[in-house]
Order: structure tokens, then C-alpha cells, then sequence
């Protein structure tokens, strides 16, 4: 091509287009890894922050109250909002209040004061209409059981004017790592990515517990000065993936469910209680829960972390006597669960320590011995969950135990 000046203009051909094109393309193949790995750890970041948050929030509620919260019958709760107008009997807790979880009582500490006294101010209004009939429609309760469109409080023109508080999805409480940190509908309860620890025992709700907190009905109160491991050497909370819902067998997110899928925990024989083997020996060698001769598709739940209001435990626990990632299990009505603490952040979790510090336990912390029951290694033959000594479960179980003689650390 002649130029005005008489001189030659070189265009590019179509062999150097493609190639600028070819190479433009490699380096945002390149770059597009290293932008992922970036956001990811913006995401991580901002989880760490949030269970930091949560952690210290323990510490300020227990400044207030010289305790810490109850993981059930919480007093602010049961006793705060009883009568002794239900079937005459005194003090009785309003339906529901019971299972309210450690998040419940968090919420002022964690610049959610607002919803604090929202749920309180319809547990008055459920304390002033218990007379009537009405009142446990007034209540709400996490699972959501009496607040569908049917039963929710409506004005003169039919309009709904009373929503369930825990319909409300709380920023502090999901990790954005986790994609489904968005569930639930309008009348559901929203998940929530951060769990307390129940100890290196596999839990059932109303039983004793070797971790930081305790069923505050059955076997009352406790303290910071109740971690006598030490609070740097103690787990208060971890993560929990959200389960994608129906069977699910996917290990971060299913549960292994239902009595025919491992022992019965239930009982006073020794040899009715659950090993971590029991459990983990449920994940298959492609890393999916594994379909057996005692365990179908249909044998798997999805719906772990989806209340964060609920202390029912595969909403908001999990046990150390498993490592992190990997299987849960639990029976079919949510009152016996031993979650395993997960995350999507490569190589392990985020957990928050009795001291309010936050650390990153490996996926391959020592876990000991997964095929004995707790104390089994040193001649105990009791209900695992009223032993008093160190863990069976290596580092792991003993960070999980709040006052087993051991100091676990990260």
C-alpha cells in the first residue's frame, strides 16, 4: 500500500493477526488461574474475618452475662419468655425456644441488635397471646414449622405483617467461599457457614458434651474458665459446608442418614456407641459417599447448615472425633449428628479458638486412633461422651476437648 509521501504502509497479515490474537488468549489462560486464586483468597479472607467476629462475640457475651451461651435451652430464652398459663404448668418455655443455637444469642454482639429484638418482641407478643390459642403462632421457631403462609400473622386486608426473623439471611454468618450461602426461600430459614464445637465425642443433643458448650438445661452452665486446656488450646467454632439439599452424596455436603447406615448410638452398652470409623468408612475411593449393602441413594441428606437459628445438631455443630472434610453421619431426627467441620478453602478449615484468635487446621492434623471409641485407648469402658480424659483423636480431638488434660494446638 503506496502512503501519500510515496513511501510503503505495512498492515498486519492475517497469519500475525491470529497469532497476536493466539497470544492474547495464553495470557488470559494465564492470568485467568492467578485472578481466580485472588478472589479466593479475597473470600477467605472475609470467612476468616467473619468467624474472627464470631469469635470475639463469644467473649463480649460472656463479659455481659459471666457465662457462656448455652448450645440449647439457653436461659435468655426458655426462661426469659416462659408462662405459667400452658397447661398450668409454672415457667413453661414458649414451643420452640429451646432449640434456639448459640447464634441466636450472639446476635447482639455481632452489630445484629436489631434482629435480637425482633425475635424477642414476638416472643412477647407469643407470651401475650398463649391464652388465646395463638400464641405458638407468634413464636418463632428456626425451623420455621408454624410460619408458613397458612398460620402467619395477617392485618385486616389479608396482607402478611408479621415476618419469621429467621427468615433473615445474616452476612456475618456465611462464608462467601461456599456457593450456597444463598439458600432458602422467604419462608425458610437461612444457612449459615460456622458451627460451635461439641467436643471429640460423638454428640447427641441432650447429652453431655466435651467441648466448650453445653445443653444448658441438662448440665448448665459453663465459662471461659470451663476450657481448663486453656482457651488458645480449645476449638469454639469451624466451619460447615451448606448442604445442597435432597440425597445428596456429595462428602462436603451429604450426610450419611438413617439407623441402617452404621451403629446405633443410642444406649447404654458399650457397643452401641459410633467410632469416627464408623462414620468416615462411608466415603468411597472416588471421594463421594459410598453406596453399600446397608445404604442406598435415598440413605444420604443435604440439608446440614441450613438454620442458622437452630442448635439441632447437623445445623449448627460438628465434633472433632473426624477430621476436617471428611464424612457425616447422623440418625434420622436430627437429635444425634457427628458433622464433620468442612470448607471449600484448599487443604482444610478455618477455627475459631477459645482465645478469639483464628488459625487453619489441615486436613491431615492428626486424628489418632479412628477405630476406638473415646477413651478406649486407655481402658475406658463408659459412655464416651462422660469421659473425662485426654482424647483418643490425636491433635484434633484434643482442640475439640475443652478439659480432657490434653493441649492440642495449631
Amino acid at each position: 500500500m503506496r502512503g501519500g509521501g510515496g513511501g510503503y504502509l505495512r498492515a498486519f497479515t492475517l497469519v500475525e493477526l491470529l497469532v497476536v490474537i493466539a497470544i492474547i488468549g495464553i495470557l488470559i489462560a494465564l492470568l485467568l488461574p492467578a485472578v481466580q486464586a485472588a478472589r479466593e483468597a479475597a473470600r477467605r479472607m472475609q470467612c476468616t474475618n467473619n468467624l474472627k467476629q464470631i469469635s470475639l462475640a463469644l467473649h463480649t457475651f460472656h463479659d455481659a452475662h459471666k457465662r457462656l451461651p448455652g448450645f440449647a435451652w439457653d436461659p435468655l430464652w426458655t426462661t426469659g419468655f416462659s408462662t405459667g398459663a400452658d397447661n398450668d404448668v409454672p415457667g413453661r418455655r414458649l414451643d420452640g425456644t429451646d432449640v434456639y443455637s448459640v447464634h441466636v444469642s450472639l446476635l447482639p454482639f455481632i452489630e445484629q441488635g436489631a434482629l435480637r429484638e425482633l425475635i424477642a418482641s414476638q416472643l412477647s407478643l407469643g407470651l401475650a397471646n398463649v391464652g388465646t390459642g395463638n400464641g405458638r403462632d407468634w413464636v418463632p421457631e428456626p425451623g420455621i414449622r408454624n410460619w408458613d403462609d397458612s398460620t402467619l400473622l395477617r392485618d385486616g386486608n389479608g396482607d402478611r405483617v408479621v415476618k419469621n426473623p429467621f427468615t433473615t439471611r445474616v452476612a456475618a454468618f456465611v462464608c462467601p467461599s461456599d456457593t450456597q450461602n444463598g439458600r432458602g426461600g422467604e419462608n425458610e430459614g437461612k444457612p449459615t457457614n460456622y458451627a460451635v464445637c461439641l467436643g471429640d465425642a460423638v454428640p447427641a443433643w441432650d447429652w453431655n458434651m466435651r467441648g466448650a458448650f453445653r445443653h444448658y438445661r441438662l448440665r448448665g452452665k459453663t465459662g471461659l474458665n470451663s476450657m481448663s486446656d486453656g482457651t488458645s488450646n480449645t476449638v469454639v467454632f469451624s466451619e460447615l459446608t451448606i448442604g445442597r439439599g435432597g440425597a445428596d452424596m456429595n462428602v462436603k455436603t451429604g450426610v450419611v442418614n438413617g439407623d441402617s447406615a452404621f451403629r446405633i448410638p443410642y444406649g447404654t452398652s458399650y457397643s452401641t456407641f459410633v467410632t469416627p470409623l464408623d462414620c468416615t468408612s462411608h466415603r468411597s475411593s472416588d471421594g463421594v459417599l459410598k453406596l453399600d449393602g446397608n445404604i442406598t441413594a435415598a440413605g444420604f441428606w443435604g440439608n446440614k447448615g441450613h438454620r442458622w437459628g437452630d442448635s439441632r445438631l447437623p445445623y449448627t455443630s460438628f465434633a472433632t472425633f473426624v477430621p476436617p472434610n471428611s464424612v457425616s453421619c447422623r440418625t434420622n431426627d436430627e437429635q444425634w449428628a457427628g458433622m464433620a467441620a468442612s470448607s471449600y478453602h484448599t487443604g482444610g478449615v478455618n477455627v475459631g479458638l477459645g482465645d478469639g484468635s483464628v488459625n487453619f487446621a489441615s486436613d491431615s492434623i492428626s486424628v489418632g486412633n479412628q477405630a476406638l471409641l473415646l477413651g478406649q485407648d486407655r481402658g475406658y469402658n463408659g459412655s464416651p461422651h462422660d469421659y473425662t480424659g485426654p482424647s483418643t483423636y490425636g491433635v484434633w480431638g484434643a482442640l475439640g476437648s475443652a478439659a480432657g488434660g490434653d493441649q492440642g494446638s495449631l
